[in-house]
């Protein structure tokens, strides 16, 4: 797998832009180079570079607003990556 393909592992294919991981149906819109993926939603999904295990997603402006990893679970916020942190 290049490092501009979606992953798959389920072959879900069900197509919902925001639900599903990118390019798994319609709805998605493959950016130029490897720049990532669009979802219906104009989110953009980037394969994270640094750790290359999951992907941030940002919305049009380019916010940051989660992180999914390749079974499209969200990882941050809110997820098992922040767990191990307490409150201040």
């Amino acid at each position: 797998m290049s490092e501009g393909d979606p992953p798959d592992p389920g072959g879900s294919g069900r197509g919902i832009a925001g639900q599903d991981l990118p390019g798994a149906g319609k709805g998605w819109t493959k950016l130029r180079g490897n720049q990532g993926w669009r979802d219906s939603n104009g989110d953009l999904w980037k394969l994270d570079r640094l750790h290359k295990d999951h992907w941030d997603v940002s919305d049009s402006k380019g916010n940051k607003i989660r992180e999914v990893d390749f079974s499209g679970n969200q990882i941050w916020p809110g997820g098992p990556k922040n767990k191990s942190k307490g409150a201040p």
